[in-house]
C-alpha cells in the first residue's frame, strides 16, 4: 500500500457515507495528523466506492492505494479533491447517489476537475460524471501533477575506491592513448564505457545487456558519467566499444599498464609465479576456431583438458603470471582450449624478461615447468626457475628406492604455525641422486604431510578390501556370472587401479570344477527322469597385503623434490617460495570464476570475447591491489584484525570482497523543488567504513565528494 502527498493538508477532509461509522471505514487511513498505513479494513477502497460517498473540501491532497484489498493484482485506487472553497456537499452527493454504478472488482482512479468528479477505471468498466454516466468507454486520464519537492537517492557504494585505485592506475589515459580519437557523434567515448564495464565487473557483474539497468541507480558521477550520458550503455555501444579495444595495441597497453602499476605501488618483481586454468564456455562457436580477424591474431574455443572437470564443454587457456609481493597479477595471456600447459612457459618467460627488464627474476611454476626445453631456456638466458619434479621422472624412483637402504640426514629447516594443531616441521636434504641436467635437487619432508600421506594409503587399502570382499561373496553366490579365470583376474585388476593399490596388494585366484547333474525334459512316453551332466568352475579369492612395498613406501611419506638452479637459496627461502606463494594463484583463479563470474561471458564474437578477457585481467588486478593495500597498511599499523565477517566476527586477512561488502548501501540523498536541487544529504559513515577509509590512504572527504 502508498500514499501520496502532493502538498500539505489544508482543511480537514471530510468523508462521510450514510449509515456507516467513520472509524470502522477510516481507521486504516488517518490518525491525528494526517494518514495512517495499513491494511485497509472489510474490502478496502473498492468497498467504499460501492456506494454513495460525500466528499469536502480538500486542499489540493492525492491518495494513491495500490494492492488494496479486494482489488485486482496490479491494479489502483485513488482519491484526489482540490478546490479553494467548500464544495457543494449536498448537490455533488446527490449526483453520486443518481450516478454511482457497482464497480465490482475493478479499481479505478476518482479524479476531480474543479468542481466536477470523475471515475476513470482501469479496463472494461463504468465512467462516472456529475450528470452523465458513460459505461464501457474508454477515456483520456490525466497526468498526475509533480510534486514540489521530491527526495533522489543513489547509490555510491564501493565506487569511490574502486576510483581511487583506477586514477592512480592512470587507466582511462593508457586506454585514451591506445584508442581511436572519440567519434563526436557518440554521445559517450568509448573509454568511458570500458571503465564503466570494468567498474561492474569489479562491483558486480552483470550481463552486457543488462548494464543500463545496472547503472540507472548509481551517482553518475562515482561511474565517470554525466546524468545525460546513463541512456547511452546500450548494448550495442558495449559491443563497438570492445571491438575497438581489441583492434588496438593491447600488447603495448598491458606493457604500459603493469610499469606505471610498478612504480605506483612499488611492487616487487623479483619473484614471479605462473598457472594457468581453463574458462569453459557454452555453446558451439564455430567461428572461434583459430582463425586470423581483420588481420589479428584470436584463441581458438575448443575442447582440451578441463580443468574444471567439464569436459563436455568447449573452454579457453588462461594464463597468468602474478608477483609474490601481494599476488598481483603482472602478466596474462589467452591461448587456445587445447594448449598443453608445458609448452607455454618459454614463450612466456621471453615476455617476462622484457617486461621486467632483466632475466634473473625467480621464476617459480608447478610441474609442467619441468621439461628439458623449458629449463634449459631459462638457465641458458641467465634465468632463474623453481619447480617441482614430477613423479614419473626417474631421479623420483631412485630416490624412493635409495631411501629403503640408507638412513638419510633430514635436517630441520623450519616450522608452520597451524590453528588448533601441532606444528608442522619441516626438513630438507640435499639429493644424493643427481639431476638428469645437473640441476640442484632438493628434498623436503614435511610432518603434516606425512601424516596424510599415511592416512591416505590406509584409505585405499581399505576401500580396495571391502570392494575385493564384494567380489568374493559374487564368486561364491550360487548365480556366478563368470565363468573363466581370465575374467575374474580383470576384475581384480580393475578394483586395484581403481583404488590405487596394485602395489601393496598379492592375490591369488584357486578354481575347481563341480559336476552338476540336471534333469531333462520329461517325456509322456519315457516316465523314467533322464539327467544331464554339466562342468562348472567355481573361483575362491585370496589376497594379502605386501607388507615389504608398504614399509618401503611408508619410508618416503612427506617428501617433496624440487628442482632449482637458484644456488643461492637456502632450503627454506625455497620451501617458501612455493608453498607459500603458489597456492596465492589458485585463489586469482578462484576469484577469475566465482568472485569476478567471468565464466560465463555472455558474448558470441571472438573478438569481444578476447577484449573482454582483459578487461577482466584489469579488474583481477584492482581487486589484488586493493587487498595488498589494506593488508600492508594493517600490518604496519598494528591490526591484527577486522570485523568483517556476519555478526562481526573477526576477518585477519580481509578480502576485496568483504571490503566492498562494507560501502556496498551507502547513498547519497538529494531534494529537489521543483527539478532544481535544494540539499545535498551525503551518507553518514560508520567506524568501520572510516577505519577501512582510513587503511586505504582516502580521506573521507575524497569518498563523500562523490555525492556533490
Amino acid at each position: 500500500m502508498k500514499y501520496e502527498f502532493e502538498s500539505p493538508l489544508g482543511d480537514e477532509i471530510d468523508l462521510l457515507e450514510k449509515g456507516l461509522d467513520l472509524a470502522t471505514v477510516f481507521d486504516p487511513f488517518f490518525d491525528d495528523v494526517g494518514f495512517l498505513g495499513g491494511e485497509l479494513a472489510g474490502d478496502g477502497f473498492l468497498f467504499l466506492l460501492r456506494r454513495p460517498v460525500g466528499i469536502g473540501t480538500v486542499a489540493s491532497v492525492g491518495i494513491s492505494v495500490t494492492g488494496a484489498l479486494g482489488a485486482p493484482a496490479g491494479q489502483s485506487a485513488s482519491l484526489q479533491g482540490s478546490g479553494p472553497g467548500k464544495a457543494d456537499g449536498g448537490n455533488l452527493l446527490g449526483q453520486l447517489a443518481s450516478a454511482l454504478l457497482t464497480l465490482g472488482q475493478s479499481a479505478g482512479k476518482i479524479r476531480p476537475v474543479g468542481h466536477h468528479l470523475f471515475i476513470i477505471p482501469f479496463g472494461c468498466c463504468h465512467f462516472v460524471i456529475p450528470t452523465v454516466v458513460y459505461s464501457n468507454t474508454v477515456m483520456e486520464s490525466h497526468p498526475t501533477p509533480q510534486p514540489d519537492f521530491q527526495l533522489v537517492s543513489r547509490y555510491l557504494g564501493a565506487l569511490p575506491l574502486v576510483n581511487h585505485f583506477l586514477q592512480r592506475l592512470r587507466l582511462e589515459p593508457l586506454l585514451s592513448a591506445q584508442l581511436t580519437p572519440p567519434d563526436r557523434r557518440c554521445k559517450i567515448s568509448t573509454t568511458k564505457v570500458l571503465l564503466v564495464l570494468l567498474r561492474n565487473l569489479v562491483v558486480c557483474r552483470t550481463p552486457l545487456y543488462s548494464l543500463s539497468q545496472w547503472a540507472a541507480p548509481w551517482t553518475p558521477e562515482v561511474l565517470g558519467l554525466k546524468s545525460d550520458q546513463l541512456g547511452a550503455l546500450n548494448d550495442d555501444r558495449l559491443g563497438r566499444a570492445l571491438d575497438e579495444l581489441f583492434h588496438s595495441d593491447r600488447q603495448m597497453l598491458l606493457s604500459e599498464f603493469v610499469l606505471h602499476l610498478v612504480r605506483e605501488f612499488r611492487v616487487d618483481l623479483g619473484q614471479l609465479h605462473n598457472d594457468s586454468t581453463s574458462l569453459s564456455f557454452q555453446g558451439q562457436y564455430r567461428q572461434a576456431d583459430g582463425r586470423r580477424v581483420e588481420g589479428l591474431e584470436t584463441p581458438a574455443i575448443t575442447f582440451g583438458y578441463s580443468k574444471d572437470h567439464r569436459p563436455d564443454l568447449k573452454q579457453l587457456l588462461w594464463i597468468l603470471t602474478m608477483s609474490s609481493d601481494g599476488a598481483v597479477p603482472i602478466s596474462f595471456k589467452v591461448s587456445d582450449g587445447n594448449v598443453e600447459d608445458s609448452t607455454t612457459h618459454r614463450e612466456n618467460w621471453d615476455l617476462l624478461r622484457q617486461l621486467v627488464g632483466r632475466p634473473d627474476f625467480l621464476y617459480v611454476a608447478d610441474s609442467k615447468l619441468c621439461t628439458t626445453e623449458a629449463l634449459t631456456h631459462v638457465d641458458r638466458h641467465a634465468g632463474r626457475f623453481l619447480t617441482p619434479l614430477p613423479q614419473f621422472r626417474k631421479e623420483d624412483g631412485r630416490f624412493r628406492r635409495w631411501l629403503v637402504t640408507h638412513q638419510p640426514d633430514w635436517q630441520e629447516v623450519g616450522r608452520r604455525q597451524q590453528l588448533g594443531r601441532d606444528d608442522e616441521i619441516i626438513e630438507s636434504l640435499e639429493s644424493p641422486i643427481a639431476e638428469v641436467h645437473g640441476f640442484r635437487l632438493v628434498w623436503f619432508r614435511s610432518s603434516e604431510k606425512r601424516q596424510r600421506d599415511g592416512e591416505k594409503r590406509q584409505q585405499a587399502l581399505d576401500r580396495a578390501q571391502m570392494l575385493l570382499d564384494q567380489l568374493q561373496v559374487r564368486l561364491q553366490g550360487p548365480r556366478c556370472r563368470f565363468k573363466h579365470r581370465k575374467t575374474v583376474a580383470k576384475a581384480v585388476d580393475q578394483i586395484l587401479q581403481n583404488t590405487g593399490t596394485s602395489r601393496w596388494i598379492d592375490y591369488q585366484i584357486e578354481w575347481k570344477n563341480e559336476v552338476i547333474f540336471r534333469q531333462k525334459k520329461r517325456h509322456t512316453q519315457n516316465p523314467i527322469p533322464r539327467l544331464r551332466r554339466s562342468v562348472r568352475s567355481r573361483f575362491r579369492l585370496d589376497w594379502q597385503p605386501r607388507l615389504s612395498e608398504i614399509r618401503a613406501d611408508a619410508q618416503a611419506d612427506g617428501i617433496s623434490p624440487f628442482v632449482t638452479n637458484a644456488y643461492d637459496l637456502s632450503p627454506w627461502e625455497i620451501y617458501q617460495a612455493y608453498h607459500r606463494h603458489q597456492p596465492q594463484l589458485e585463489k586469482r583463479h578462484d576469484l577469475l570464476k566465482n568472485t569476478l563470474q567471468i565464466p560465463p561471458a555472455y558474448l558470441h564474437s571472438i573478438r569481444r570475447i578476447d577484449a573482454f578477457l582483459f578487461l577482466a585481467y584489469l579488474a583481477l588486478t584492482v581487486y589484488a591491489l586493493v587487498e595488498r593495500e589494506l593488508r600492508r597498511n594493517m600490518a604496519q599499523r598494528a591490526v591484527a584484525q577486522l570485523p568483517l565477517y556476519p555478526e562481526g566476527r573477526p576477518c585477519r586477512a580481509p578480502t576485496a570482497r568483504r571490503l566492498f561488502a562494507v560501502f556496498r548501501h551507502l547513498q547519497n540523498h538529494t531534494l529537489f523543488k521543483r527539478g532544481k536541487p535544494m540539499q545535498s544529504f551525503p551518507p553518514e559513515l560508520t567506524s568501520l567504513q572510516l577505519e577501512l577509509l582510513d587503511l586505504l590512504d582516502i580521506q573521507k572527504s575524497r569518498y563523500l565528494s562523490c555525492h556533490q
